[in-house]
């Protein structure tokens, strides 16, 4: 004798991602609400937030390879 379990979902696909990835705690905020990072260098990048999961970000703006500060400010 076999036990069903039928569970209703809705299955939602999404498009990959493309942008570099970086962690959550790189990204600050000024005052107008602009996101930015903070490069290896002291230099101010503005980004758009494509996407975010578990703690990591994938953003426009930042050349893949570019060392950023996390975290921002530090």
């Amino acid at each position: 004798m076999s036990s069903r379990t039928l569970i209703e979902a809705e299955v939602i696909i999404v498009e990959p991602a493309i942008g570099s990835r970086i962690p959550v705690s790189a990204i600050g905020t000024d005052e107008n609400g602009q996101n930015y990072v903070l490069t290896s260098d002291d230099s101010r990048v503005d980004i758009d937030i494509v996407t975010a999961s578990r703690g990591m970000v994938i953003v426009d703006g930042v050349d893949v390879g570019t060392e950023v500060v996390s975290p921002v400010g530090q």
